[in-house]
């Protein structure tokens, strides 16, 4: 008597959906430890799912989303290269014509920061190019990178 009602326990388990196991990516706190806001700190930079997402969400419109992903992939990076590009890539974002909360001079200390301490990075060229470009547009005219 007692195994059938277990049988059946398993089987209404199993019925629901209980019994099975699903993987969820675990989300932490929306906050960094510093206040700021941070996508999720639990997912790897070398999952390409990150950029292509934040590139879609500079695509949609939704700035201030992208430069959080680029930002948390920055923290996150577990090499120089991938440090460079996910601070390129924010850099080009909050620097975006099209982006509403846009700040040019945040994102032109970024790029001086990403040929700073990132001089031999694979993104080191398009970042020399793009921060002549943010000058001249600011109309800081100061002389070109090499």
């Amino acid at each position: 008597m007692m195994r059938s009602h277990a049988i059946l326990l398993a089987l209404l388990f199993l019925a629901l959906g209980c019994g099975n196991r699903v993987d969820v990516e675990t989300r932490t706190d929306p906050y960094g430890e510093d206040g700021e806001p941070s996508y999720s700190r639990s997912a790897t930079v070398s999952d390409e799912n990150d950029f292509e997402r934040a590139e879609r969400l500079v695509r949609e419109g939704d700035h201030a989303g992208a430069i959080t992903i680029y930002r948390d992939l920055y923290r996150r990076a577990p090499s120089k290269d991938d440090k460079a590009l996910a601070l390129y890539e924010w850099a080009r974002v909050e620097g975006n014509l099209l982006n509403p909360d846009r700040n040019l001079d945040a994102a032109i200390a970024r790029m001086e920061l990403l040929l700073n301490e990132f001089p031999d990075a694979a993104v080191a060229f398009r970042a020399r190019e793009e921060l002549n470009r943010m000058r001249t547009f600011q109309g800081q005219s100061g002389r070109p990178l090499d």
